[in-house]
């Protein structure tokens, strides 16, 4: 089904990247309680999304603007990656379980899912969340766990950070890199391979960790940058993306934003405002790598503001003529 969605000039409060004109975004998708963690896959020219509330995949498809999606059996979602050489698997967390997917995205819940024999395991209560393949290989990926009695809250110190490796491709071998966080929302890489950028929901903080992909293993730990240093904005630092200038694009949840941060130094270098406030996750993609796709929430949000809200949260957008300003989109992972 093709989505045509709106068009409408959003606002740009500072200069985003070396982007001074007007910016444009678009519904690409239709609407979802919880559309998150975005992929592009550059050889499928397609875009990969997660329901996080129903355990559901979204393709959006560049060329025809169809989007398909498959249901996992699976209770709960984290990220997908797409698998290198391959031009219909997926790699997904479900539950607890790590997912081979094979779907071709041209219909609907027309796909097959295997599970991978587990060489380690997940905490006994940990969901999964964002994960990334990293410089080294790995899938790196982000845990948390729920607080005990009514509501949806994160267990504070209860997160970890994983790192995952495919044997065979029907295989995977669990290791815990880190522990005592709540939710890491945003994991990046530097281009240059040397430093880990962690959002460790809601610290509001990216952490810049020293990588050594050789070895795969996490040193060093500094603070890069603090929401809290910025009273003009609002909400819980989110998800990252890098750009090829130099910089982090950091979205906001509850925020209605999306940062735009030196990478190297920290600073505040602009920022623009979106029309739906629970922003989720962002990834660079397009053949030029020149569109920035932006995930969108309703949870928590009242029906009074979704009867009147004219951009429809929780769906998934794609932020056009953003001039010469462009990204790295995720890696692929290998399994084989």
């Amino acid at each position: 089904m093709k989505q045509t969605g709106l068009l409408a000039v959003v606002v740009l409060v500072l200069p985003y990247g070396n982007c001074m004109k007007s910016l444009s975004i678009r519904q690409i998708t239709g609407i979802a309680e919880n559309t998150d963690l975005p992929i592009w896959d550059p050889d499928r020219q397609v875009l990969y999304a997660v329901n996080l509330n129903t355990a559901k995949i979204y393709q959006w498809n560049y060329k025809t603007e169809d989007v398909t999606s498959i249901k996992l059996k699976q209770k709960s979602i984290g990220a997908v990656v797409s698998v290198e050489g391959s031009s219909n698997e997926l790699i997904a967390l479900g539950d607890r379980d790590v997912l081979k997917v094979e779907w071709d995205g041209k219909k609907n819940d027309t796909g097959k899912t295997q599970k991978l024999k587990k060489n380690g395991d997940f905490e006994e209560k940990d969901e999964p969340g964002e994960a990334k393949v990293g410089p080294d290989g790995k899938l790196w990926l982000g845990t948390y766990q729920l607080e005990e009695g009514p509501g949806y809250n994160f267990a504070k110190g209860k997160g970890s950070l994983y790192a995952l490796t495919f044997q065979g491709g029907d295989t995977v071998t669990i290791e815990k890199k880190l522990s005592k966080l709540t939710y890491p929302t945003g994991i990046a890489f530097s281009p240059d391979d040397k430093y880990m950028y962690l959002v460790d929901y809601p610290s509001n903080i990216i952490q810049k960790l020293e990588f050594d992909k050789e070895n795969h293993k996490l040193g060093k730990s500094e603070k890069l940058f603090d929401l809290a240093d910025h009273p003009r904005a609002r909400g819980k630092a989110n998800n990252i993306v890098v750009g090829t200038a130099g910089s982090l694009g950091l979205s906001l949840y509850n925020g209605s934003a999306i940062l735009d941060i030196d990478a190297s130094k920290g600073k505040l270098n602009g920022f623009i405002t979106l029309p739906m406030p629970l922003v989720t996750g962002l990834e660079w993609g397009g053949p030029k790598h020149n569109i920035l796709f932006v995930g969108s929430s309703t949870n928590s949000l009242p029906k009074e503001y979704l009867r009147i809200d004219a951009f429809n949260s929780g769906a998934l957008y794609a932020i056009e003529n953003l001039g010469n300003v462009t990204g790295y989109s995720s890696k692929k992972i290998k399994i084989k």
